[in-house]
């Protein structure tokens, strides 16, 4: 049986979604991103991986920024991205840094790209901690 590859990783990335939820503990209430760590502003700009394995997203808060990171995951890591547009609102988490002890933030487009991210900090618990939520941030 041949299975198209764009459905399988999209199957992949739901049920990532889906047991982020059963990972917080018993009653556990919703872990927020922490505000602090958001940068400030309005709107977003977001970027597209183009032919990559998963339909991944990053946004940054200025144009600026998204162009600069777009810029580096192709030089460093030849990843390829759209090119930036604006976008009222991200899907983000936050995560501490355990060595800092800074807080840093991802955001991407939408929920699905959010979560994948956030599964592979959750991969790395001696690297991060205080793992948020994806949350819808402005």
């Amino acid at each position: 049986m041949i299975v198209n590859p764009r459905f399988a990783v999209g199957a992949a990335l739901a049920l990532l979604a889906a047991t982020a939820q059963a990972e917080r503990p018993k009653g556990g209430k919703p872990h927020s991103p922490k505000a602090s760590a958001i940068p400030a502003g309005q709107g977003w700009s977001c970027a597209y991986q183009i032919g990559g394995p998963t339909d991944t997203s990053f946004c940054k808060r200025t144009a600026a920024g998204c162009e600069a990171f777009r810029v580096y995951l192709k030089d460093k890591l030849g990843e390829t991205f759209s090119d930036c547009a604006p976008r009222p609102v991200a899907a983000c988490f936050t995560s501490r840094d355990r060595l800092s002890e800074a807080y840093d933030v991802f955001c991407a487009s939408d929920f699905t790209s959010c979560e994948y991210e956030r599964q592979g900090i959750l991969k790395r618990p001696l690297d991060n901690d205080d793992v948020s939520d994806c949350g819808r941030v402005k």
